[in-house]
């Protein structure tokens, strides 16, 4: 029996818009291009790592304290919340 993998909506909807700001390869895959790219402010600070979205305002806080595997991996953890929004709007 052959699998043949289908994305998920945001997956699709994910991969558009890394293709819309120029990303097309993993290596071009920058934590602060996105959000600069997206309209997210980026902090890092002591406090938990989260998302917020008021409106046009989106945030995105990553705690500072973390390794560098583990921002990234929250980054991009927030940033599905993020883009989930956006995702369910455009429906």
């Amino acid at each position: 029996m052959t699998y043949v993998y289908k994305p998920l909506e945001l997956e699709t909807f994910v991969s558009k818009t890394y293709q819309q700001m120029g990303i097309f390869y993993p290596e071009q895959i920058d934590e602060d291009y996105i959000a600069a790219q997206l309209g997210i402010e980026l902090v890092y600070s002591q406090h938990r790592s989260y998302s917020d979205e008021d409106g046009n305002f989106k945030m995105i806080n990553i705690h500072k304290y973390l390794d560098p595997f583990q921002k990234r991996e929250a980054f991009f953890h927030e940033l599905g919340h993020l883009l989930r929004t956006v995702a369910i709007k455009q429906k």
